[in-house]
């Protein structure tokens, strides 16, 4: 018998679910909130607000998932699981099938975050004290000496370089060989080659029907 019921319930879940994607190819040019304005005053869609009693956000542990993605789980009156969306381009994009489990109930922004805060307001109360409550004491940034950490650690370098200081001078050295290596490398590879040149020779040849009795050049040979 309970079979048939959530089985009946599905089917007509379903049927909602289907009369809200119709509606809200109406809204496609409109944002989220006018969206959601529109669906329950003209389309008469169900909706709630901080003003309806008796229902009851469940799941302390999907605040963060809900905030996220724009929806939230409740109970109602009667005990019956329900979804309450603001962000209806998950309906849309059909982001989550597990909504078509539940009844649809559409919500503003401002009564969704005020909904969550008030129901789960003792939880996270209830949680903030145990987190504070497990914390070490120790581990704060008060207890940490910083005097004595530098000091500390001026000490340990200085006195491996001392007692180490046959290991510092051949890695010095090692490092300073390399700079010069690469000095070297660097400088050749600046140093211009001297490309060949195309030398020409020019011999002098007398105009003679030149009037003004000048000169010409033209070449005569070319070498290498």
């Amino acid at each position: 018998m309970e079979n048939k019921i959530n089985k009946l319930n599905k089917v007509n879940h379903i049927a909602e679910y289907e009369r809200i994607l119709k509606h809200l190819k109406k809204t496609e040019l409109l944002d989220n909130e006018q969206a959601i304005e529109l669906l329950v005053n003209k389309y008469k869609i169900s909706h709630i607000n901080l003003d309806s009693k008796d229902i009851k956000a469940v799941d302390f542990g999907k605040l963060n998932h809900y905030c996220q993605n724009g929806y939230f789980i409740f109970k109602d009156i009667e005990g019956n699981k329900c979804v309450a969306v603001n962000n209806i381009s998950i309906i849309r994009g059909k982001t989550f099938d597990f909504i078509l489990s539940y009844k649809i109930f559409f919500i503003k922004k401002a009564d969704f975050y005020k909904i969550l805060e008030r129901d789960f307001a003792v939880v996270n109360t209830v949680s903030a004290v145990d987190f504070l409550a497990n914390i070490d004491p120790k581990a704060s940034a008060k207890n940490i000496n910083y005097p004595q950490m530098v000091g500390g650690f001026l000490t340990v370098f200085f006195a491996t370089m001392f007692l180490a200081i046959n290991y510092f001078n051949v890695l010095n050295n090692l490092l300073y060989f390399a700079q010069n290596l690469l000095k070297v490398i660097l400088f050749n590879r600046s140093v211009a080659k001297p490309n060949p040149t195309k030398e020409v020779g020019v011999k002098l040849i007398s105009n003679l029907n030149n009037d003004n009795g000048s000169i010409q050049l033209e070449p005569s040979a070319a070498y290498f």
